[in-house]
């Protein structure tokens, strides 16, 4: 009779991410000058309208460089002069930085305490 197999549950999330990761390494290798374009008709609210998505492995390979290198300048910037950062735009490297003004009872700080946001880095 055979034994049950002995895995804990973070063996096989683990198994299941380099499954994951080996697999898209593939596809982004046979398909990566290939153009997804997918093409419908809807109609909304009376109008009609010819909608048309696409999408492209290398444009989301040059985006996620993009995304990597902001986070490494947001934590360069974190390390070495915390004082620059003051506003960001929508597309800034300081949008991974959150501002923290108040104390953990909720009194309101004079100090303000910069951090890596990393619900957002995570999204």
């Amino acid at each position: 009779m055979l034994e049950p197999p002995d895995f804990e549950l973070h063996h096989i999330y683990r198994a299941l991410e380099v499954i994951a990761k080996e697999t898209d390494l593939i596809q982004s290798s046979l398909y990566r000058n290939s153009l997804s374009l997918s093409k419908r008709w809807i109609k909304e609210n009376g109008l009609e309208q010819k909608l048309i998505v696409t999408y492209s492995l290398k444009y989301r390979d040059y985006h996620s460089k993009i995304r990597n290198s902001q986070i490494e300048r947001a934590l360069k910037v974190l390390n070495t002069n915390p004082s620059t950062i003051k506003k960001h735009r929508q597309n800034d490297y300081k949008r991974f930085i959150e501002k923290t003004t108040c104390t953990i009872n909720g009194e309101v700080a004079v100090k303000e305490v910069y951090s890596l946001d990393t619900r957002l880095i995570e999204r």
